[in-house]
């Protein structure tokens, strides 16, 4: 187990972002508290000053991590609703992005829910993530306002309906990466993300389309 914290493997990047890579990983492992800016710095093939040098402390670091993974995920979002406009393209688009999303940064998401027990609502982690689900939910909300304004979703609660959306990405993401072991496993997220599109755009289509 020590030799393969100690021995993350990962493509050719700069040294920053090998950092970040790495240290996602090991915090999603050991958690924040367990792990040591020393691993991360093996790890990462780098000095301890390198890391003081692009992030100033651990937990700039870790602030740093989550960041850039919930701009990045808000930016997917953002980039599947300019590129359709009817809201029920939109609505699968954005399951598939999280989806994808969702499978692509598992370890910076367990790092996430791990450190967020017992956190409290003044902690700025908790605020950065606080932000992050209010603007999912505002954007995905907004996309199931206008379906139900133009007539194409039924009459729902944009919240619960957003709720229930991001819940079932959250399931479908989850048992893809860490499915029961008698479970067989899809080769790729592409299949379950599709038939979830497929059972939640049901679930919210006026009835007679």
């Amino acid at each position: 187990m020590q030799d393969q914290v100690n021995h993350i493997q990962c493509p050719e990047q700069d040294a920053k972002t090998r950092i970040l890579h790495v240290a996602a990983k090991l915090f999603a492992q050991k958690g924040f508290a367990g792990t040591s800016i020393r691993e991360i710095a093996r790890a990462a093939q780098v000095t301890n000053p390198v890391i003081y040098y692009h992030f100033r402390s651990k937990r700039g670091l870790f602030q740093e991590i989550i960041s850039q993974t919930i701009n990045s995920s808000l930016q997917a979002i953002d980039a599947v609703t300019e590129q359709v406009c009817q809201p029920a393209e939109q609505i699968a688009g954005i399951v598939r992005s999280l989806c994808s999303y969702g499978v692509a940064h598992i370890n910076t998401l367990q790092m996430i829910h791990r450190e967020l027990v017992g956190v409290g609502k003044d902690d700025s982690i908790y605020r950065m993530v606080a932000e992050y689900k209010k603007q999912l939910f505002s954007r995905i909300g907004v996309i199931i306002q206008r379906g139900i304004t133009a007539g194409q979703f039924r009459t729902v609660d944009p919240k619960a309906a957003s709720l229930a959306l991001l819940g079932s990405v959250n399931a479908v993401v989850v048992w893809d990466t860490f499915p029961p072991s008698e479970v067989a496993t899809e080769p790729s997220i592409e299949k379950p993300a599709e038939e979830l599109v497929s059972v939640l755009l049901h679930g919210l289509m006026a009835r007679g389309d």
